[in-house]
């Protein structure tokens, strides 16, 4: 049975008060010994997928979504102090470069605070490897410091997701991969390819960090300061207690699903040991994706025909539309989108079809191919509908992806 640990720690802890819970969440699971042992390589995989940031609309106010950086050194002495080959590493958002954000997180000096060593997944090279259980990616280009590690160490922060519902230890693991590999998992099958990268990357220790978490910004959501630490012996199933206390059902989560479904491990709660503190005492609903069939219900102008679709593009739609707000979409003229397969195109409307689900019907409409399209895409979709803009420009055609010296 897999085994889940939640701590409680105060709202505004002090870094040894971080280096404390770290170590007790990691004791009531069996202990640092249980993972790794004196001359092991341990990879310490944090999500510092861009550099720390600010709001665009306030300055001051700090945007949480990137795991702090206490519970990186935490997690890096623990194993720095059993004797272990301890390496600090990410490969961020593939248009982000390494050394800016390595700069933003001071993660030179937090590695020699942790007796660690800072190391650059993206210039140090990948290997390509065969996934036996993929059900949509055959092969994957990985990071050799992930291949050769004894141990990975995941550390996502517990977050909200505008697009996947939530992202944790499980998505937090595409930072093992180049940003070719990232731009492939989104132009192809997004949550499924979270979880084929699981079932041969599989990280042996998962600490989130719950300290502050952080909501679905674009929902009305904001910080989440739950004062928490979880450690859990599988990603899968740590995923899903972080599911409860966020008010998610990890069944509705569909690259957790797909993990679980190819064995990557349990999510059912009652499959799972819970220790430490007690789920039901921090849980909050956070503010999952927006339901676009309930926005599109209360705008005339606005169909959405959904066939057998997976959540990423009707999450994506959600996102867009509560960006753009009711009172600009009821001004974008007959629109109806089509989101998965064995959906017709309506007749007399500007249709947008949204995502490879629909390619059988890419010249009936706007199509939109990715899987999910970004936001981008999408809302320059609606322009192209409204007549304010000439063409739509896929993100990935416009975006410039890191070089692998970077």
């Amino acid at each position: 049975m897999p085994n889940v640990s939640i701590i409680r720690v105060p709202e505004k802890p002090f870094d040894e008060e971080v280096y404390g819970a770290v170590r007790t969440a990691v004791e009531m699971i069996g202990g640092p010994r249980a993972f790794a042992g004196a001359g092991d390589k341990v990879l310490v995989k944090p999500n510092w997928w861009c550099w720390p940031s600010t709001s665009p609309h306030d300055s001051e106010q700090l945007i949480y979504g990137t795991t702090d950086r206490r519970i990186v050194l935490a997690a890096a002495r623990m194993f720095s102090e059993l004797g272990c080959q301890v390496m600090i590493g990410e490969d961020p958002a593939a248009n982000r470069s390494v050394k800016k954000v390595y700069r933003g997180f001071r993660a030179d000096e937090l590695a020699q605070k942790a007796g660690a060593r800072l190391v650059n997944l993206r210039a140090d090279g990948y290997e390509t490897v065969p996934v036996p259980l993929g059900r949509e990616f055959k092969e994957l280009r990985i990071s050799r410091h992930a291949l050769e590690a004894d141990l990975i160490v995941d550390l996502p922060l517990m977050k909200a997701h505008a697009l996947t519902g939530v992202t944790l230890a499980l998505k937090n693991m595409k930072g093992i991969m180049p940003p070719a590999e990232k731009r492939a998992f989104h132009q192809r099958n997004l949550s499924q390819g979270i979880a084929d990268l699981a079932t041969v990357v599989t990280p042996g220790l998962t600490i989130v960090d719950g300290i502050i978490a952080s909501d679905n910004w674009v929902a009305g959501g904001g910080v989440r300061p739950l004062g928490l630490v979880l450690a859990g012996d599988n990603p899968a199933s740590t995923d899903a207690v972080c599911c409860h206390i966020m008010g998610a059902d990890p069944y509705d989560i569909d690259h957790l699903r797909a993990a679980n479904e190819v064995g990557v491990g349990e999510i059912a709660l009652e499959r799972i040991e819970v220790v430490g503190e007690k789920i039901e005492d921090f849980a909050v609903l956070f503010n999952l994706p927006p339901d676009p069939l309930k926005i599109a219900a209360e705008l005339d102008n606005l169909d959405l025909l959904v066939g057998d679709a997976c959540s990423g593009c009707l999450n994506r739609l959600g996102d867009v539309f509560t960006r753009l707000g009711k009172e600009r979409l009821s001004q974008i003229g007959e629109v109806t989108f089509i989101v998965g397969k064995d959906v017709e195109p309506a007749a007399g409307r500007t249709n947008i079809l949204v995502g490879i689900c629909t390619v059988a019907h890419k010249d009936a409409g706007i199509y939109l191919s990715d899987c999910p399209p970004m936001q981008d895409d999408v809302r320059q979709a609606i322009q192209y509908a409204a007549g304010e803009i000439s063409e739509v420009a896929s993100f990935w055609d416009r975006v410039e992806l890191s070089g692998s010296d970077d």
